[in-house]
Order: C-alpha cells, then structure tokens, then sequence
C-alpha cells in the first residue's frame, strides 16, 4: 500500500511516496478528469512526424502545452528543414498560436472562431 501525503505547499523535495524515495521530485498533478483527478509523473510535449515522436518539452511541473507550439516548429525546422503544415489539439488553437501560424504560412487543422456562416456546411 503507497502512501501518499498531501500538501498544500509547492516545494520541490517533497515526500510523496516512502516506497519511492529515489525519485524526490515527482509531485501530483491535478487534472479536470473524471477517471484520475489526480496524476503522477512527468508531462510531455511532443513532435510527431511521420510515425516517429521527438519529445519536446519533457517536466515534472505542470505547464500549459498549448504556449509551445512556436519551440515545437522551430523544433521541426531546425530537424527538417521546413513546416508547411501541422495538426494540433484544439488546446493549442489560442489566438496567439492562430496568428504565429498564419504569419508563418503554416496550414493547421484548427476548428474556425466564430459562427458559420451561410454558405458554410
């Protein structure tokens, strides 16, 4: 049986399992899901290109993965050579991200803002 002590402080030697002591730095992270509110370990932002992934980003904090996505094309240019197209989880579709993309001249899969219009199915 683990035993799991909560804390409400943010420090980064905390105890979080006694049968795990060897990986002091791991600290739960509270997701909005209803199968496990809380998880474990490290998150990661990746680079997917053809059937093979390049990790990106890799922390035991917790960070937003949708404020990445400008590292993640740099990533995939310096590796590649160019980025003409990319597809996202509508996470990373923020204004920010929309306008890096368009200026960049980078096709995306994200779903349109705003109403459809008339003519549009």
């Amino acid at each position: 049986m683990e035993h799991v002590f909560w804390t409400r402080s943010y420090s980064a030697n905390r105890i979080v399992s006694l049968h795990k002591p060897y990986i002091p730095y791991i600290h739960p992270i509270k997701r909005g899901k209803e199968t496990r509110p809380t998880e474990f370990g490290a998150r990661v932002n990746k680079l997917h290109v053809d059937g093979i992934s390049f990790i990106e980003h890799l922390s035991f904090d917790a960070f937003t993965e949708g404020i990445r996505i400008q590292s993640t094309i740099d990533m995939e240019r310096r590796y590649f050579g160019k980025c003409s197209q990319m597809g996202a989880d509508a996470i990373y579709g923020t204004n920010a991200n929309r306008k890096y993309c368009t200026t960049e001249h980078i096709a995306t899969c994200f779903v349109a803002k705003g109403r459809q219009g008339k003519q549009e199915e």
